[in-house]
């Protein structure tokens, strides 16, 4: 997949010197990465009414702060003089789950005691400055960039063999209603994750017609929805028997994107599915093609489930990778 730069956002003090040494070390950064810094300026709302005032006070701060960290996968903030915009964006970061790195050019007694508790890299001088981003993002590469011929140890799953079936009687009739659609919880002790990478070979062995599948929810929330459990927030990732793939919301019914990317199924051989869900993009291949899409709207933390609908399917060799950067905040 042919990801997106990732974006840094570098909060800092803006004075001379501060701006001066700021420069040269996002020179460096922007040759693998999208660096921004500084609150987004925005202009003098237009004259309106007291109430209409009131109402946008919020917006224009969200505007001015939250926007640029918000688009940011990396939160950098220097906070040796304790500028009140830096914590202010600081505070941001940390409610949006961002990775956050925080330096400071002074000593560790001269930080307030309610934050000196937290993970801060001194520096001595500002030459420091750039090996210690440097090692900090070389670890969120080396987890995004996370193989699974050379897995790190707590970050990958692995299940033999498995099976998933609709109900015979809905298989045989096409009958869409209970035991047509198999929502089914992994015998993994998997955390809730956003970030993943997928590996497995399955078989679709029996199906009502050509169009049944069987796939994966990703990033789902169980709820209850009166008596019938209710997937929100997940996004679909369903492999025909008839080699297409397709991209959807669940709960709902229309295709983000759909494309071949394996044979068809003949009840003997197994197909291969890889996917990579990384922030808002999302890689499925097969022998046969790829299915890619950049502008996945869920963003929130999940579980994984695999499903199948009016279908039987043998699943070996299925592994799991958590490429999330950051744990999720309950």
């Amino acid at each position: 997949m042919k990801k997106n730069k990732s974006s840094i956002f570098i909060a800092y003090p803006w004075s001379a010197s501060m701006r001066s040494i700021y420069k040269n070390v996002s020179q460096n950064l922007k040759k693998k990465w999208n660096v921004c810094y500084g609150p987004f300026l925005t202009t003098e709302p237009a004259e309106q009414g007291r109430i209409e005032d009131f109402r946008n006070r919020n917006k224009q701060l969200f505007d001015r702060f939250v926007t640029n960290i918000q688009a940011s996968d990396i939160f950098i903030a220097d906070i040796t003089d304790l500028n009140a915009n830096v914590m202010i964006e600081l505070g941001i970061a940390i409610k949006l789950n961002k990775n956050v790195l925080i330096l400071s050019g002074v000593s560790k007694d001269k930080i307030p005691f309610d934050i000196s508790g937290l993970h801060i890299e001194f520096y001595k001088s500002p030459e420091k400055i750039g090996s210690k981003i440097n090692k900090f993002l070389s670890i969120y590469t080396e987890i995004k960039e996370m193989s699974f011929d050379k897995p790190v140890s707590g970050s990958y799953f692995f299940l033999p063999s498995e099976e998933i079936s609709s109900a015979d009687e809905s298989i045989k009739t096409g009958n869409n209603q209970e035991g047509a659609y198999i929502i089914k919880s992994l015998p993994l002790s998997l955390p809730r994750m956003k970030d993943v990478k997928i590996s497995v070979e399955y078989k679709i062995i029996d199906k009502f017609d050509v169009t049944n599948w069987f796939g994966f929810l990703l990033r789902a929330s169980k709820k209850r929805n009166g008596h019938e459990p209710l997937y929100d927030g997940s996004l679909l990732v369903n492999s025909r028997y008839n080699g297409l793939t397709d991209l959807t919301y669940y709960p709902g019914e229309k295709v983000l994107n759909s494309a071949k990317t394996h044979l068809s199924h003949d009840g003997d051989n197994y197909r291969r599915l890889f996917i990579t869900l990384d922030g808002t993009n999302i890689l499925v291949s097969g022998e046969e093609g790829t299915l890619e899409e950049k502008r996945i709207a869920t963003s929130e933390f999940g579980h994984i489930y695999i499903v199948c609908f009016l279908s039987k399917v043998k699943i070996k060799n299925l592994k799991i990778l958590n490429i999330d950067t950051t744990t999720e905040i309950i």
